[in-house]
């Protein structure tokens, strides 16, 4: 998550970049077992929704609580 923050990556650009390319990485990375976790610092309110699809929509992946 290092630096596609605002104002560090538009939002168009997430959506278009940054999250194609994270996806299916944390997919496999499900896939196989592994946990993963994400630190945030800045501002990242405009990236959440994408975030919990990452992290809880995947399947097999945890239920949010």
């Amino acid at each position: 998550m290092h630096r596609a923050c605002i104002p560090s990556v538009h939002p168009g650009q997430f959506k278009s970049h940054y999250g194609p390319t994270l996806e299916p990485g944390m997919e496999e990375l499900r896939k196989h077992g592994h946990q993963t976790m994400f630190y945030a610092e800045r501002n990242w309110d405009d990236h959440l929704e994408d975030f919990n699809r990452f992290l809880f929509n995947a399947q097999g992946a945890m239920e949010a609580i």
